[in-house]
């Protein structure tokens, strides 16, 4: 993103262009033939805009302005020159009193009256591309660029993104890229100069824009050697290393910025649990988050402690896992947690746990066509616990959901053969001891009889 708002920054780079060279300067770039190079103030003026320099450099610029239009006022036979000089100073103290569109008309004055030798001509375009660019008239911007870049012999850095950013909101992002190179070079070039983080950032924005990810990878390796406690250039590293399949270089960039406290925010910390899952590190991923949602970093509402039950999961931490759905379950509206957690009990063959969790999920509710299989796995955990009937009863409930139809009409059928083939087996059993105890009885009754 191309940022438009440096208006603060750059009210100092401006101001500090105002006495760059000296705003009475009679020095000259120009080869000796310029009929304006050796031009001079009018003796009458020199004293009175020596006063209107201090002013101004005391920071009195009402001051410098109330003395200026004194001058104009008293002085009718003006030649062009002192007019110029006058409207650069004003140019100066319009700039000090921050403003900027007034700088800028006085500026242009100054330059129409075409009257100025070379060094203060190039100054004003310079103030003039600033200016604008506070302004946010980019197009008045670009014009004066071009100009005093084509007349500065040595362009200082700060220029040279100043105008790289005017390039890239006005989408040109080749001439963009083409002065923030530019800076860089010359940045590198001078160890004496100190970096500046905008002018990296403006550069990866460039390159994110134009989509050039293994240069914004470098720039972007470069920042973080600098600032190192940036976590934004962690975040932005990581997502290019992705884009550019890097996967393990991003998970490992995420990793530092962690161990560096940098990773607040939930939507930091969801990435880099997701990424260690990815790469199949899912332990180390929960232990993470869980300590995230055990502090004040991670809300715990139930989204989350659904992604930590996730990752404990694929960390065969069932209990852990467990633990967490339990949270997500009491958070949530309806039972789907509650039927997850029945499954997960159930692979374990844990039937009293498995039952008791498919019926919270029954009681939530929410669960749609889902609820027949609690139905299904609550009457599984009835027959393998050898309660037959109870588990007849729950899959005929279950017959009435599609996707457990067929299975529980088939289990209920067979569970009814069963009941059916025990109840005959218990009737058969009673008659035969009926007829057991008949014979008894009537054998007893014999010897009796014989006795006597």
């Amino acid at each position: 993103m191309i940022c438009k708002n440096h208006k603060v920054t750059l009210t100092s780079v401006v101001f500090l262009l105002a006495f760059s060279g000296g705003a009475c300067s009679q020095q000259d770039s120009d080869d000796g033939h310029d009929r304006r190079k050796n031009q001079t103030l009018s003796t009458s003026l020199s004293r009175t805009m020596f006063e209107v320099q201090e002013a101004l450099l005391n920071e009195h610029y009402d001051q410098a302005l109330i003395i200026l239009n004194a001058i104009q006022s008293r002085h009718d036979d003006l030649s062009d020159y002192d007019k110029a000089k006058m409207l650069e100073l004003k140019t100066v103290a319009h700039m000090g009193l921050e403003q900027y569109r007034r700088a800028a008309e006085t500026a242009e004055q100054a330059l129409k009256l075409d009257a100025l030798e070379s060094a203060s001509r190039n100054q004003l375009h310079q103030r003039l591309f600033y200016l604008y660019f506070l302004l946010e008239d980019y197009a008045g911007a670009i014009e004066h660029i071009e100009v005093w870049f084509g007349l500065e012999q040595h362009p200082d850095i700060q220029s040279h993104f100043t105008a790289a950013q005017i390039y890239a909101l006005t989408g040109r992002m080749d001439k963009a890229l083409s002065f923030a190179l530019k800076g860089m070079d010359l940045l590198r070039s001078s160890p004496e100069r100190k970096p500046r983080e905008n002018w990296y950032q403006l550069l990866v924005s460039i390159y994110f824009k134009n989509r050039n990810y293994p240069d914004a990878a470098g720039i972007l390796e470069e920042a973080l050697s600098l600032w190192p406690h940036r976590k934004e250039y962690y975040l932005q590293l990581s997502a290019v290393y992705r884009e550019l399949n890097r996967e393990l270089e991003s998970l490992a960039v995420l990793s530092i910025a962690y161990q560096n406290q940098l990773l607040p925010r939930e939507t930091d910390l969801d990435g880099l649990l997701q990424l260690y899952r990815y790469f199949d590190y899912p332990f180390k991923g929960a232990s993470i988050f869980n300590h995230a949602l055990e502090g004040d970093n991670v809300k715990p509402d139930e989204q989350h402690w659904r992604v930590l039950a996730d990752a404990w999961l694929q960390a065969r931490e069932r209990s852990r896992a467990e633990s967490a759905l339990q949270q997500a379950a009491k958070l949530s509206d309806n039972g789907k947690y509650w039927l997850r957690l029945c499954q997960i009990a159930f692979q374990e063959e844990r039937w009293t746990d498995s039952q008791r969790y498919c019926r919270a999920a029954i009681k939530r509710g929410g669960l749609e066509n889902e609820e027949g299989t609690a139905w299904y796995l609550d009457a599984l955990g009835s027959y393998y616990q050898n309660r037959v009937s109870e588990a007849k009863d729950n899959f005929k409930r279950c017959m009435d959901w599609p996707d457990t139809q067929s299975d529980c009409e088939q289990w209920h059928s067979h569970l009814t053969r069963i009941l059916h083939d025990r109840r005959a087996e218990l009737e058969r059993k009673r008659r035969e001891t009926m007829d057991n105890e008949q014979r008894r009885r009537q054998l007893q009754q014999e010897i009796d009889r014989v006795s006597i």
